[in-house]
């Protein structure tokens, strides 16, 4: 009886393993594939023509707007009811959320500086031009805190479906708006056929 209960565990825990190296195949392609999205929506090419600034405008605007929606979803946790995150704690593979009062705190709190910057995601996309300084701040403080997450993450033995999925992915976000706002500076900067050089005055006789 013990000889079949130990092959039987035996046997599950060969299953889990194999299933777990299994999804982390599968959401390491996951992360590649959207790594690939972002670099494809900054990098598809542009028309030589006036439309340039434009088309660089629009996916840097639209970009903001998807994360900075994204973002401000975490609204939903700076009031939810204590069962809802440790449901979630206990999916994503925590294991049971400690019940303590700087844990509540922690996690309601960033989870309102997460709405608060996707609130200035949104609003610095109304106004990229007059915003560009304040974009490659963003964009360079946004790559250093994913790389930041990975590093953390590790250190505080996350587990592996987390710290593949946010770390890479908000440092991929920051460079993506570092090299958008470097080409639409460069594609609104005027040419020198748009200036033709002023004609001399004549001198009066």
């Amino acid at each position: 009886m013990g000889g079949t209960v130990r092959a039987h565990v035996a046997n599950l825990r060969s299953h889990c393993i194999i299933r777990c190296a299994a999804v982390e195949s599968e959401l390491e392609t996951v992360v590649a594939g959207i790594g690939k999205c972002l670099w494809r929506v900054a990098t598809l090419p542009l028309f030589r023509s006036k439309k340039m600034a434009a088309s660089v405008h629009r996916r840097l605007q639209l970009l903001l707007r998807i994360v900075g929606t994204w973002m401000l979803l975490a609204l939903v946790f700076v009031a939810a009811p204590q069962s809802w995150m440790r449901d979630i704690h206990d999916l994503v593979g925590l294991g049971e959320m400690p019940d303590a009062p700087i844990v509540w705190y922690l996690a309601r709190s960033v989870s309102a500086f997460y709405a608060v910057m996707g609130g200035l995601w949104w609003i610095v996309s109304f106004d990229i031009s007059n915003h560009r300084s304040v974009l490659r701040y963003l964009g360079w403080t946004t790559s250093v805190f994913g790389a930041a997450l990975c590093v953390i993450g590790v250190q505080a033995a996350m587990p592996l479906v987390w710290t593949v999925t946010e770390g890479p992915i908000v440092t991929m976000f920051g460079i993506v708006v570092l090299y958008l706002v470097s080409r639409s500076k460069h594609a609104q900067a005027p040419s020198p056929a748009s200036h033709p050089p002023a004609q001399p005055t004549p001198d009066p006789l």
